[in-house]
């Protein structure tokens, strides 16, 4: 944890020399996240904290349970049709620009309550910037459903973490950094 915490001090400097300017947005980033097993967290906590973010949970109305029991669920939803909802509030995104959403891919795809927060929020004219952890599927189906929910939102700089084939963290972060530092 010390080298990759020594890692992106090294890199944040590197983008503050590039673009020769610290944070001076008047908009702030914040983190949109759910995590079952605690991977997806723990990447949107580091996420919040390299990005100078706010972060904030979002939860299903009902629980979900174990991996196999949530993937389970979430295939049984699909098949009838069902739509599970988000229980967290919705809140006032005026004040932050862009959204990061973090989310796990379960049966291939976004789960479904998230879709459900995301497409409750005002998002028009926002940046949105998923990432996504995976056992074995990717987060390609899951761009579609995200894109869809972000009704007027810009989708940048996707980022993949999964078991098999892990994305890049460190490139991510400074490609998302010159980004935000670059938004003005």
């Amino acid at each position: 944890m010390a080298q990759e915490h020594t890692e992106a001090k090294k890199c944040f400097a590197a983008v503050a020399n590039e673009t020769g300017q610290e944070w001076s947005h008047t908009l702030k980033p914040i983190v949109f996240y759910y995590s079952r097993s605690g991977r997806t967290e723990k990447l949107a906590h580091l996420a919040a904290k390299e990005m100078r973010a706010e972060i904030m949970r979002i939860e299903p109305e009902y629980a979900y349970g174990s991996f196999s029991s949530s993937i389970s669920r979430v295939i049984k939803e699909r098949v009838r049709r069902e739509h599970p909802r988000s229980s967290t509030p919705i809140p006032d995104l005026s004040r932050f620009d862009p959204i990061f959403v973090g989310y796990p891919v379960w049966a291939n795809d976004l789960p479904e309550f998230i879709g459900d927060f995301l497409s409750r929020c005002d998002l028009e004219g926002k940046t949105v910037i998923p990432f996504a952890t995976f056992a074995v599927s990717g987060m390609e189906k899951s761009l579609a459903s995200v894109t869809a929910a972000c009704k007027g939102a810009q989708i940048l700089y996707p980022f993949e973490d999964g078991m098999l084939r892990g994305g890049d963290y460190r490139k991510w972060r400074l490609n998302v950094r010159r980004y935000i530092w670059n938004m003005e």
